[in-house]
């Protein structure tokens, strides 16, 4: 089964999947659930921790296809207080900063530059924008994201929304429902713990099934809900051979890596994610005073 093929299922059925295992993190600390061993907690508890200072992530995507392999690999700088004065992201063609309203980018190549409105949320930076609500505790707040970001509509119900949360999360917090469910492993060695949850296409079709069945009353808009029930049940019977791996290292207390692997028969597609620089991280003060100058040259 080639990528090709499987691109009919994937963009739709990934997005979906992400969001709701996304949703279910953050459900366990929206729930107030404390558990000093669940992985859950640990790992999003970790997640806060990174991103109250400034770090830095190296990210590196891998695609191998019958024989055939491509590597592409992005560093982004967080500084501290980045929600409010941006963040870097560095390629080997350009070096691109980003606040909320404009982006200014710099061809490393050529060195030309140029500065606009922005118009498109990086999906990186829609995840910590969902673990900043989350530490507000606001689902209404997480809903609105996800509505806007995931679905491009109000899909999800706010004021809904937060009690579907609490209802998930009891199962996920129970670690032999995340072994059964997510293929659930660990290990520890001193300061470091490793999760791992590997699944296939089908199961997980059928545990998103089962949840998003069950919070039916967190959908505002019913055709979608119908729409996603239908589109799980399809992934679920499809016979296609297609199995994900989510490894998931913390240390001290830190996010020290992320990688997950998507593979089939003969393809593979792996995303790398490494993080460092914990309050050390910073972005080139030349480039910030031009960004800021060239704001301030722009017309009301």
């Amino acid at each position: 089964m080639t990528f090709g093929t499987k691109k009919r299922f994937s963009k739709p059925l990934f997005i979906t999947l992400a969001s709701i295992l996304a949703i279910a993190v953050i459900a366990v600390l929206v729930a107030g659930i404390y558990l000093n061993n669940n992985p859950l907690v640990n790992v999003v508890s970790a997640s806060l921790q990174t991103t109250e200072d400034s770090f830095r992530i190296k990210s590196t995507k891998t695609t191998a296809e019958n024989g055939f392999s491509e590597e592409t690999e992005i560093e982004y700088i967080f500084p501290k207080d980045f929600g409010k004065n941006g963040f870097a992201e560095i390629t080997d063609k350009e070096y691109i900063y980003r606040t909320k309203e404009y982006i200014y980018t710099i061809d490393l190549l050529d060195g030309s530059k140029s500065f606009s409105k922005r118009e498109e949320k990086p999906l990186l930076e829609t995840l910590f924008e969902a673990f900043g609500l989350l530490v507000d505790n606001n689902p209404s707040g997480i809903a609105s994201l996800l509505n806007k970001e995931v679905f491009s509509k109000d899909v999800l119900d706010e004021e809904e929304f937060g009690r579907a949360l609490r209802k998930i999360v009891f199962d996920l917090a129970d670690e032999d429902y995340l072994i059964e469910n997510l293929g659930f492993s660990k290990t520890e060695s001193g300061s470091n713990k490793t999760y791992c949850f590997k699944n296939d296409l089908q199961s997980l079709a059928r545990l998103a099934h089962s949840i998003v069945s069950e919070a039916e009353y967190a959908f505002a808009d019913k055709d979608c809900h119908k729409q996603l029930l239908e589109l799980f049940v399809i992934a679920s019977e499809v016979e296609i051979e297609l199995n994900f791996e989510l490894t998931v290292v913390l240390e001290d207390g830190y996010l020290k890596s992320i990688n997950q692997k998507i593979f089939s028969v003969d393809s593979v597609i792996i995303y790398d994610f490494t993080f460092s620089d914990f309050g050390k991280a910073k972005t080139d003060e030349e480039i910030v005073k031009e960004f800021e100058r060239l704001k301030k040259s722009q017309p009301e």
